[in-house]
């Protein structure tokens, strides 16, 4: 007895004709184990595309997304967490002559000039404008937090304000006078 080598086309004509799947192509995705062709295949063009399965992001993409989403939110919980609870802008809104409180608006009606001073702290550094009667006067500034005193030292002098934590404002005062400067940012 001679033992015949079947070839792929016999064995496929065979499956074919007693309505059975071929064992090879349900290795490489081209029937279902029932018979017929099956909806996803490896090729477009056979399955028509209808139930073609996209390819997914790339793992590399999606793991440098998810490290700036990291970064993002470890950025700001340091800066909450770590910041100076005093950080932002601050912006002179009132001031207090010998007991008598104006607002910046109403004492520049009174003087007939204007008057402007913001204080930026920002940590260790900061930025403080003064502006009084077309003069102006601004630059950077070391800030020094030590307890509710703000030491801003620039330009070989230092002023020092005081944080009022029920209002959240800062405040300095000199002979008798208090700006109030109210947090803008």
């Amino acid at each position: 007895m001679e033992l015949k080598k079947d070839t792929t086309e016999s064995v496929k004509f065979a499956y074919e004709n007693e309505g059975m799947p071929n064992p090879n192509d349900s290795l490489f995705g081209n029937t279902a184990l029932g018979g017929g062709v099956s909806d996803f295949t490896l090729n477009e063009e056979t399955s028509g595309g209808s139930n073609h399965r996209k390819p997914g992001a790339p793992k590399w993409l999606l793991i440098i997304c998810g490290v700036a989403v990291l970064a993002v939110i470890a950025i700001f919980a340091l800066k909450l967490i770590g910041g100076n609870k005093l950080d932002g802008a601050y912006v002179a809104e009132k001031i207090e002559l010998k007991g008598v409180e104006y607002t910046i608006e109403e004492l520049e009606a009174v003087m007939g000039t204007s008057l402007y001073i913001r204080l930026e702290i920002d940590g260790d550094e900061g930025y403080l404008v003064m502006s009084f009667a077309g003069m102006m006067e601004d630059g950077q500034v070391d800030i020094k937090v030590d307890g509710d005193d703000i030491h801003v030292k620039g330009d070989g002098s230092e002023l020092t304000f005081d944080y009022d934590k029920k209002t959240d404002t800062i405040s300095y005062e000199k002979d008798g006078s208090t700006i109030i400067f109210e947090r803008i940012q």
